[in-house]
């Protein structure tokens, strides 16, 4: 298997952050909501693809731009006036590092403009460059902040904010990187190139992508929605929810609930990791369980486990899909979907009950602890036996892709 250079490189970010310095200006604006309607694409700006009143999907134009330079979809909608305070937008984007490929990229720009409505005219920009890196993450610069660099590896939506303000009578921008409201990267106050003078200024002109070649286009959020009312944002585990459901990993229990303290099935985890690494596509083979219908909804996600050699079942020829999976069970999973190496250290001798391991399971279990991906119930005991709840599930599965 060779997936370990497509998959996600999940829970660090390595940003290079360039200090933060405070707006002049005393009054800051809210962000405009941007629904779906408020962009558009005439010939030769790509495509959007309405998905729910709160998405939308932005493609680049292949057959009018082969490079997709300058051609994007774009919004003039909701602009501010700089005399009113300091200018901020906002686009909510979902980047997820494993699904681009090499070279894959887009690029979001918004301007500043002198008058007003259709006499408005062009002054200046600030260009916001993000593509596909070597190092499996996806890379951040800005035209007017040189010295600014980012790099996001963990997949999410984030939040791209663009803020304009009056400095010494000039008018300076802030790029600001945010997710759910926490800052991961700035550039702080950066001088426009061309200079703007305040007098000149008086709104915010357009905001729009260009360079759009990631494949399957670029999900784009009105708002960032969390529903489920049995997590709040000071348990340990918020952001591993947060994750599965903003990569469509985990729908919940229900609309409303994802049940962080139920223990989770073998068929709930399996369907967990194909949903993730190969976004629900229907594989090409069936699976022979007998303890696997064809119209459940674990189906496909057992035979894509079992082609990819991620699980045998058990010798009785079932899956047992509807049993609590085990800690052992879903690291074994984890290591073989990733082809993982034991280490050349027994990362299990200080644990107490490391002999209780399974036979198949202890390279998995070896690899896991040493990779940080599980850790033992207490200081020294794994219970490797023992199963898991669905909010350690999560955890453990953005553990797993920092690994890979």
């Amino acid at each position: 298997m060779k997936k370990a250079l497509t998959i996600i490189l999940a829970l660090c970010m390595v940003l290079t952050l360039v200090p933060t310095m405070a707006f002049a200006a005393e009054n800051e604006q809210a962000a405009p909501v941007f629904e779906p309607s408020d962009w558009t694409a005439p010939d030769g700006y790509g495509s959007i693809e309405t998905v729910s009143d709160n998405m939308v999907i932005l493609k680049g134009d292949d057959e009018l731009n082969s490079d997709n330079s300058h051609c994007g979809p774009y919004t003039q909608a909701k602009a501010s006036q700089l005399a009113d305070g300091t200018i901020v937008d906002e686009v909510n984007v979902f980047i997820n590092p494993a699904k681009m490929a090499a070279g894959e990229k887009f690029s979001l720009t918004t301007s500043i403009n002198g008058g007003e409505g259709e006499t408005s005219e062009y002054l200046s920009e600030t260009l916001v460059n993000f593509w596909k890196d070597n190092e499996g993450g996806v890379a951040v610069s800005v035209g007017l902040a040189p010295e600014f660099s980012a790099q996001i590896k963990t997949a999410g939506i984030y939040t791209l904010q663009y803020k304009y303000a009056v400095k010494d009578d000039a008018v300076v921008g802030t790029f600001t990187i945010l997710k759910r409201g926490e800052t991961i990267a700035t550039t702080g106050e950066f001088a426009m190139t061309p200079a703007v003078a305040a007098a000149n200024a008086k709104e915010r002109g357009y905001v729009w992508f260009s360079d759009i070649s990631v494949a399957d286009g670029l999900k784009v959020y009105s708002e960032l929605e969390f529903p489920f009312t049995d997590v709040t944002a000071d348990q340990w585990f918020y952001n591993a929810v947060v994750w599965a459901y903003e990569t469509e990993v985990s729908n919940g229990m229900s609309a409303t609930l994802f049940g962080p303290d139920e223990d989770i099935t073998r068929g709930q985890f399996v369907t967990m990791l194909y949903r993730y690494y190969y976004g629900g596509e229907v594989p090409t083979t069936t699976s022979d369980f007998t303890d696997v219908p064809a119209d459940a909804y674990y189906s496909d996600a057992v035979a894509w486990a079992v082609e990819e050699g991620i699980t045998n079942g058990f010798e009785d020829n079932t899956f047992r899909p509807n049993d609590p999976i085990s800690r052992e069970q879903m690291v074994t999973m984890m290591y073989r979907y990733a082809d993982g190496t034991a280490p050349e250290s027994d990362n299990l001798a200080d644990y107490t009950d490391a002999a209780n391991v399974g036979d198949y399971a202890k390279d998995a279990m070896n690899w896991a602890v040493g990779n940080g991906i599980i850790k033992g119930v207490t200081e020294d005991t794994l219970v490797p036996q023992g199963t898991a709840t669905r909010a350690q599930i999560v955890t453990v599965l953005m553990r797993h892709c920092d690994t890979l």
